[in-house]
């Protein structure tokens, strides 16, 4: 096809010699744009009017949603599980949000200095459902958590005070 173009694009440079107009480079740039122009014309593209824009406007791209997830509270278990990169790209992966951690760790009787904010993550997504679809998912992931620890801490973890075996 391109051949095709270029013995089109031949003939009108060879047409216009012959008339004493201009002849353009059959090569390089100008054989770009007169293939181009070639193409244009068959398929009736053309730039377009200032009149069709103001017909149908071109409309901005919806504004993102954000929301939060305070995650300064739970235990560290918990936090670390939610803040980590596999837990992070699982729930952006799912969710088509991004997550990002920001704040700062304090301890739970310790308030935040003014102008500083307690650790939380930020949500931001296309739409009101894939923020929801996020906070579902990052809920879960602390139920989770929260599960592990408290079977830990009434006896049937490793770390547990009724074990296998006692100490004399």
């Amino acid at each position: 096809q391109r051949r095709v173009l270029e013995a089109v694009v031949s003939t009108q440079s060879t047409g216009a010699f012959m008339k004493g107009g201009p002849v353009a480079a059959v090569s390089g740039k100008g054989l770009a744009a007169q293939i181009a122009a070639t193409i244009n014309a068959k398929k009736n593209f053309g730039r377009a009017k200032e009149e069709d824009l103001l017909q149908n406007p071109v409309t901005a791209p919806p504004a993102k949603v954000e929301d939060e997830v305070e995650i300064n509270d739970l235990p560290q278990q918990a936090r670390y599980r939610i803040t980590s990169k596999d837990a992070i790209a699982a729930v952006q992966d799912y969710s088509e949000c991004a997550l990002t951690v920001r704040g700062t760790y304090y301890p739970p009787n310790r308030n935040p200095p003014e102008g500083e904010r307690k650790l939380y993550i930020c949500i931001e997504g296309p739409r009101d459902r894939a923020i929801t679809l996020a906070k579902m998912e990052l809920k879960r992931m602390i139920k989770e958590e929260l599960n592990k620890a408290q079977m830990f801490s009434f006896g049937s973890g490793p770390r547990s005070a009724g074990g296998r075996y006692s100490v004399l």
